[in-house]
């Protein structure tokens, strides 16, 4: 079997950015947090997120869970692996 985790967690994002750039643990966290937070701030006004490298972001009303979300997980976890 593998070792490969099936989620990355928001902690999973805050231990790469302490061990890539060497922030604490506490202000690792503050940067994700700011980070998340901006791009929630901005979704939820309607406007759409362009991140270079990674992919498009925006809210849409589904009535079911949506494919795109679990390509999202996917390419993020790739990224993140890369670091």
């Amino acid at each position: 079997m593998s070792n490969v985790k099936s989620t990355v967690t928001k902690a999973d994002i805050v231990e790469k950015v302490y061990q890539k750039i060497g922030f604490s643990k506490k202000e690792a966290s503050e940067l994700v947090e700011l980070v998340f937070g901006q791009l929630k701030d901005t979704l939820c006004t309607g406007e759409k997120v362009k991140i270079s490298g990674f992919g498009n972001l925006w809210c849409a009303k589904r009535k079911s869970a949506s494919v795109a979300t679990h390509k999202l997980v996917i390419k993020l976890k790739s990224v993140l692996d890369g670091y």
